[in-house]
């Protein structure tokens, strides 16, 4: 592998992450974590923060712990990890795919992919998502994140309100079988 850009003797990575973000991906503990586990696998990690661009130069890696969106800064920071050759997670690529979960429904299809029972919904169609998923169900803009506008829907007069709300900033929403689960299922896929 090459040097170090850093110059040190082990690579340095930025954990990028605002503590003055809503929704954080990650907490204050876990990001401590990740600092404190970065010298066991050969690295140092800083943390670094939305004012920092300008300084990803400095740094071999980059971890995005911030909510990713293509309009926001997170993406202006995986494409500047990028252009500057280093690996950064998320990296734009995945940003821009994982962020639509449209896209992601006709890939999954598409490769045979299991999934929860799902709808590609539009106004034409809303009136098809009872009788297919049932109740309840879920309903999704398609470039939510992090659990937000993701809705359980348990009533018909919910997902007509709801769907009315959503539709206001998108044309195309995702409606899923309702799947109750202990667990926050966040999947990850590298190289």
């Amino acid at each position: 592998p090459d040097a170090p850009r850093t110059g040190g003797a082990k690579p340095k990575v930025a954990v990028l992450w605002d503590p003055q973000e809503q929704h954080k991906p990650s907490n204050e503990a876990a990001i401590h974590r990740f600092v404190e586990a970065a010298p066991a696998v050969g690295l140092t990690a800083e943390v670094i923060g939305p004012d920092a661009l300008e300084r990803l130069a400095e740094y071999d890696g980059h971890l995005i712990r911030a909510g990713t969106d293509v309009a926001g800064y997170t993406y202006e920071f995986a494409r500047r990890a990028e252009s500057l050759g280093m690996p950064v997670v998320d990296d734009p690529d995945s940003i821009l795919k994982c962020t639509n979960k449209v896209y992601l429904r006709e890939l999954m299809s598409r490769h045979g992919i299991a999934e929860p029972k799902t709808m590609v919904v539009h106004r034409e169609n809303l009136d098809q998502v009872i009788p297919t998923l049932g109740l309840p169900c879920v309903l999704k803009l398609p470039d939510s994140g992090f659990g937000l506008d993701v809705l359980k829907i348990e009533a018909e007069d919910q997902l007509e309100s709801q769907a009315a709300k959503f539709f206001a900033v998108s044309e195309l929403l995702i409606a899923q079988e309702w799947l109750p689960t202990g667990f926050d299922w966040r999947v990850g896929v590298y190289d």
